[in-house]
């Protein structure tokens, strides 16, 4: 797996894998019907968002469109199946850093109404050498406080927007962090260095992944609700 690649498709390996869902359980059911009737009060998105959210609703009742969901219990189980990701520092910059980070112990998993799902992950680091060699400004102070910095670790918040092509034949998976900690020296150039670094590496270009033929068949919209991630299928 490139490992690029790693962070965008983590949560969807548990979630294509269990398949079409059918006969939930009753206290699942009612908290799908309670996400959807929030779903339709908050939902900003195009016409055809709002007409999957009618089918997905419909559906819960009568079985009339294929469907299957994952809600944050199994998306965290998949993270914490991917989990730990270990890189070298020269990932996030060739020239200017050294080290072993890794990206550990998620939590925070939510599911947003408009196709979007955040998460948060801890992230290390160890043996790091900073190079500034160049830089209009830096001092070999500087490179040590960013050392500290990272080697200090911290939490990285990461949102990732999911939907489905216009041929019906692709995720795409659209991500980025939004927001860093550090646990020693959590300034504003710090976070920014860190959260770019990863930004530029890891979230650059949307990702695409191929639908299983299974899916691509039924026209399948792929909609949030504040607790579930579903695909649903035309009539």
């Amino acid at each position: 797996m490139n490992r690029r690649v790693g962070l965008l498709i983590m949560f969807t390996a548990l979630w294509i894998a269990s398949g079409v869902a059918c006969g939930p359980s009753v206290s699942s059911l009612n908290a799908r019907k309670s996400s959807v009737r929030t779903l339709n009060k908050t939902l900003n998105s195009s016409a055809a968002d709002q007409r999957a959210a009618k089918r997905y609703s419909k559906s819960l009742k009568d079985g009339s469109s294929p469907w299957f969901a994952l809600g944050k219990t199994g998306l965290h189980r998949a993270m914490k199946d991917f989990l730990p990701y270990r890189f070298q520092g020269k990932h996030l910059s060739k020239k200017r850093l050294k080290g072993e980070f890794s990206f550990t112990s998620p939590s925070n998993v939510k599911i947003h109404s408009g196709n979007r799902i955040t998460y948060r992950v801890k992230f290390t680091a160890k043996k790091v050498k900073v190079n500034l060699k160049g830089i209009f400004g830096a001092t070999k102070s500087d490179a040590r406080k960013v050392k500290e910095a990272l080697e200090g670790g911290g939490t990285l918040d990461v949102e990732i927007t999911p939907y489905i092509d216009g041929k019906k034949k692709n995720i795409i998976l659209a991500g980025k962090c939004y927001r860093v900690k550090l646990n020693k020296r959590n300034t504003s150039s710090h976070r920014d260095y860190l959260k770019d670094g990863i930004n530029s590496k890891f979230f650059k270009f949307p990702r695409r992944l191929p639908l299983p033929k299974s899916l691509s068949v039924i026209k399948p919209r792929l909609i949030t609700t504040p607790n579930h991630l579903v695909v649903i299928g035309s009539k």
